[in-house]
């Protein structure tokens, strides 16, 4: 499975963060340590900050953690935070370049939402993607219950070593590794069916199929442009651009047209074209809350049976692009997805 790259920034620090966190939580502050956000609450002026939080009386655990919350009065300066610069290639050599650069940038005076929760505790760590999607789902709750300018922008997030003379690393952007199977791939062959795709939409007559075309390819767009993580808004968007593509006329209405497209059985399209294996992840993420780590491969895999389906849906040859790079890829996720 490709890795996912996550930045850090160590640094010393010496703020009064550490105060907002109760004691108590771990005994060893050496070997423990927090994730730390800050959401700014709007409309709210300091006056009200306190009659907003004047009935709290709870503080939730998640998975049995400790969950900090509560609202501040916070001026700050001088907080660190990294950007990642253009990602691109070199031009002499074509290897990838990500640059970063660290920065610093100030909090105005003003209502903040502290949100807050143990990483490591006492030397036993959680794995960087369970805090986080703890946090996640305080965050949703909160909103639910209180409305989303509670927590209307998250401004600052960092995972603090526990002593207060320690260090904080500042969590930078997710982005999944870069896989040859995604291109470029610019043939003259891949330029000629794209150029066939664009006049064919264009040329449409049936105003209503042509909608929904340009609807699919915006949901495809949407799953693409969804950030590198494991919670699986891709699948979710990909899905989506399947079920409008193919006028949501069920799983089996495109296995139909797979079978189409390939001469295939429909046993063959479930196991040859391994639409059993995404139609058991589908299950898993709609109807069972399971997530999906939808890797490069997996997701270049989605995009493949799309092009397949959208050349039956415009009539062109096919180019069964999906059987074709399936010995490229590593499926195993669809391999094993379902019971």
């Amino acid at each position: 499975m490709a890795k996912a790259w996550r930045y850090f920034l160590w640094m010393k620090q010496a703020t009064s963060f550490h105060a907002m966190i109760p004691d108590g939580w771990c005994e060893y502050p050496d070997q423990s340590k927090f994730l730390f956000r800050l959401y700014s609450i709007v409309p709210c002026s300091l006056e009200r900050l306190g009659e907003l939080f004047s009935k709290q009386s709870f503080m939730p655990t998640a998975d049995g953690v400790p969950v900090w919350l509560g609202g501040c009065e916070l001026k700050a300066s001088n907080l660190l935070k990294l950007v990642t610069g253009t990602v691109h290639s070199n031009p002499d050599t074509g290897e990838i370049v990500i640059p970063t650069e660290a920065d610093s940038f100030d909090l105005p005076r003003s209502a903040y939402l502290l949100l807050a929760t143990p990483h490591q505790i006492d030397g036993t760590a959680f794995k960087e993607a369970e805090t986080l999607a703890r946090l996640d789902r305080v965050e949703a709750l909160v909103s639910i219950y209180f409305g989303s300018n509670l927590v209307y922008k998250k401004v600052f997030e960092a995972v603090y070593e526990a002593t207060p003379a320690g260090k904080y690393s500042v969590v930078g952007d997710e982005m999944a590794a870069i896989q040859s199977s995604n291109g470029p791939a610019t043939g003259a062959d891949k330029w000629e069916l794209f150029q066939e795709s664009c006049i064919r939409i264009e040329a449409f007559k049936d105003t209503e199929k042509k909608e929904r075309i340009n609807r699919a390819l915006e949901f495809f767009h949407s799953a693409k442009s969804s950030p590198d993580k494991s919670k699986g808004e891709k699948f979710f968007f990909y899905w989506t651009s399947f079920q409008v593509l193919c006028e949501g006329k069920g799983t089996m209405a495109t296995n139909s047209q797979l079978q189409s497209i390939y001469g295939f059985s429909k046993e063959e399209v479930e196991d040859l074209l391994l639409w059993k294996g995404v139609l058991n992840a589908r299950n898993d993420f709609f109807h069972h809350g399971k997530k999906i780590n939808l890797h490069k491969d997996a997701e270049r895999y989605l995009q493949l049976l799309f092009l397949d389906l959208l050349h039956h849906q415009l009539g062109c040859a096919p180019v069964r692009a999906a059987l074709n790079s399936k010995e490229h890829l590593d499926l195993r996720i669809f391999e094993n997805a379902g019971p």
